[in-house]
Parts: structure tokens; sequence; C-alpha cells
């Protein structure tokens, strides 16, 4: 039989994990009018829209058409209801087409400015549903007298539906307008520390790049390729965006690959520091190389491009130092005194 006092214990034990499980019982329950515990509360919707925006690469021109690529997507869980999406345009350009590519019935209707006038995209849909994705594509034209200008194009969505991550709902393109004479000379120069490392240790690069000018270049992009590595850290200074690049099956890449860009690049200096994890077989040399281009115009291409081979401790391209006969003939009388010292005596 359970002691009394045990018994108390255990019904005590059971209605507090009922009230932390159901809430506290109503006193309508109580009467037998009603369930027993309280109905849980209803969940509310929610929309998670998400949003890219890319175009304005090259160099811009005058007259010139820009190509912009928009993509939207609810991953849900719900639909998005009075979903809305708004492209503000640039001051310095017209506009010439929006057409939706692929993805989401039914469509969104949209309004635009006439062909030819500035003003802004709006686009609608009374319920977005779950897992819909559409594709637009905008085409502008950079107005006359817009030389050294730079045109921001910035899209949006959004809805009434409480959306639980609002970072990924708005997205700029940002393009500078040239006139097609303008010259950027784009320099690298990579270092590296320390020299020769050992297997399983760090290797410490830093890469500058350079624009010596004369003027601004746009669309300026970094490629770095690196050696096998166990780790790889990154600092990437103020402007620059990078990312790894992940390559299609049966592509032969090099290990690991970083591929960096930054729309307007001004004259001046960028410096990007790695640390990379060497793996602890590694023999012979490690090489992590690099390229810098951009679309304006480069009056030197042959400083494009840089390297750092870095030796292993131990690996087939470390060269021991020569020593001369007279160190040599010293360290072999050495040796021979070590190991008469070292012999026991025999009596």
């Amino acid at each position: 039989m359970i002691p009394s006092a045990l018994s108390a214990r255990i019904a005590w034990c059971a209605l507090l994990a009922l009230l932390l499980t159901y809430g506290p019982i109503s006193h309508a329950a109580t009467s037998g009018s009603a369930p027993l515990v309280a109905a849980p509360a209803a969940v509310a919707d929610t929309a998670d829209l998400f949003l890219q925006f890319e175009g304005g690469r090259g160099q811009v021109r005058p007259g010139n058409n820009i190509d912009y690529d928009l993509f939207v997507f609810n991953s849900g869980p719900d639909a998005a209801a009075a979903a809305f999406i708004e492209i503000a345009l640039p001051s310095g350009a017209t506009f010439v087409s929006f057409t939706r590519s692929f993805g989401t019935s039914p469509p969104w209707l949209c309004t635009t400015p006439a062909v030819g006038a500035t003003g802004n995209i709006r686009c609608d849909m009374a319920a977005y549903p779950h897992v819909g994705g559409a594709f637009f594509d905008l085409v502008l034209r950079a107005s006359p007298g817009t030389v050294g200008s730079v045109l921001t194009a910035t899209a949006t969505i959004g809805s009434s539906t409480p959306d639980p991550d609002t970072s990924d709902n708005s997205e700029s393109a940002v393009s500078l307008v040239q006139s097609g004479s303008e010259l950027a000379d784009i320099a690298l120069t990579i270092t590296d520390s320390p020299d020769p490392v050992l297997p399983g240790a760090d290797i410490n690069y830093t890469l500058t790049l350079n624009n010596n000018g004369a003027d601004t270049a746009v669309s300026g992009v970094l490629r770095v390729n690196f050696p096998e590595a166990d780790d790889i850290d990154l600092a990437v200074p103020e402007g620059w965006a990078c990312e790894f690049l992940v390559p299609p099956p049966g592509i032969p890449v090099p290990p690991a690959a970083l591929w960096c860009d930054r729309r307007i690049l001004p004259t001046g200096v960028s410096i990007f520091t790695f640390v990379v994890r060497t793996r602890a077989g590694d023999s012979g040399p490690l090489v992590l190389g690099a390229t810098a281009l951009s679309a304006t115009t480069d009056p030197n291409t042959a400083n494009n491009v840089a390297t750092a081979t870095t030796n292993t401790i131990f690996g087939a391209s470390f060269a021991v130092p020569a020593l001369s006969p007279a160190l040599l003939a010293f360290l072999a009388v050495l040796l021979a005194t070590i190991g008469m010292r070292a012999t026991p005596r025999r009596d």
C-alpha cells in the first residue's frame, strides 16, 4: 500500500503537470459543463517572404539600357494576405519594360510608368500562396547627361501577414554612369607569413587590391583560389561582398574559391586578410592565387593577377641550406666526441 503522504505528493505532482501543460482549469470545467482543460490558443498565420534584386552591372552609359532581375518567393508556412512588390526607380533613368518571366499563378497585378517616363512600379496579390515564386525582368534606360551619377533602384516585398524575418524583404542595385573613356588600373599584391610553415599550422595572407585610377571602376570583382586547407578565416574590407563558390557536380575547381564584388570601386586600397589552417599531412609548396578585374577599361592588365607560394617544412620544396666544408668538419668532430663520451668504458 502507498503511504497517504506519498499519495498526496503524487496527486499534487500530477495536478502541477496538468497546469503547466494546459493552463488553469476553468470554473465551468468543475461543474461538468465544459472540457476538463482549456483549449490551446489559435496560432497566427505567418508568411516568410524573400526577395533577390540584381542588375546594373557592367559599365552603364547615357542612353544605354540597364537590365535587372527580380526574384520573389513565399517560404510560408502560410499564404501572405494583401501581398505587394514595390520598386523605387532612380531619377536618372527612364522606364522601358517590366515582365514576369516565370512563376506564380494567379499572377501579380502590376502598374508601371509609361515607357520613357520616370516613377515607381507596384504589384499586388490578394493572397500570395505558400511556395509561390516568380521571376521578373526589368529594363531601364540611363538618361542623357547623367555621367558620374549613381543610379539606385530598390525593390521591396511585404504583406499584411506577419513575416518572421524581414531582413531579406528589400534589396538595392547600384550603378555608376560612365562615358566609356574612363581608365582604372587595378593592381594586386599578396604576402604570406610564415614561410616556410609547419604542416597543420596557420598561414596569414594579406591581399592588397589597389585601384590606381585615374578613375573610379565599376563592377569590380576579385577571385581568390586557396590551397587545400582544414580551415579558412577571412576579413573583408568595407564595401565588398564575398561568398565561397560551390561548383556544379563534375566540374573540377580548386579546393576553395572565393568570389568578391563591389559595384563601385573608387581609387585607393582595399585590404583583405586570410588565415588558412594547413593540413597535417601537407608537403611541398602551397599556392594562393588571385585575379581582379572591373568593367572599366584597365590600361595595365599585367598586374591584375598575383600569387603567393608558401613552402612547408619537411616538404619537397624546402631546401636545406648549404653548409661550408669547415662547418661540416666541425660537426663531424663534435658528433665523434659525443659518441666517444656516450660509449661506456670496459675495464
